[in-house]
């Protein structure tokens, strides 16, 4: 993926997604989607799927010193996750009642780490 304007679109279209679970639409369905991002921003995870369907999206973005971006889609064309990324419209969907997003962190406990939801974000109606 090289710096060009499409590119650069889909950078700022992906920063409007928050760490965590956030809901919204995609081409007038519900679609759930988490977010990971590394301590120092270079790796962007992201898993979105139809909340009343079966579709997917799912991707791994790393900035790579001197290469710039590599977008690498989990067994999906790159041009249906920049369609998904571009196209999402986050915030409340008729299935989400009103929840906009939802913090994870990882705690350790025992030899391992596990997520748990530390707040959630509602909108007011």
């Amino acid at each position: 993926m090289t710096k060009d304007p499409p590119h650069d679109a889909f950078e700022r279209a992906l920063e409007r997604f928050a760490d965590g679970y956030t809901q919204g639409m995609f081409e007038g369905r519900a679609w759930g989607v988490t977010v990971k991002r590394s301590a120092d921003r270079n790796r962007i995870w992201l898993y979105a799927e139809d909340l009343a369907g079966s579709d997917i999206v799912s991707f791994n973005l790393y900035r790579l010193k001197g290469a710039g971006l590599t977008l690498k889609p989990c067994e999906m064309s790159s041009e249906k996750v920049m369609a998904f990324v571009l196209g999402f419209n986050i915030g409340p969907s008729s299935s989400t009642g009103g929840i906009m997003a939802v913090s994870i962190s990882k705690t350790p406990v025992g030899p391992r780490a596990t997520d748990q939801v530390l707040m959630l974000a509602h909108q007011s109606a």
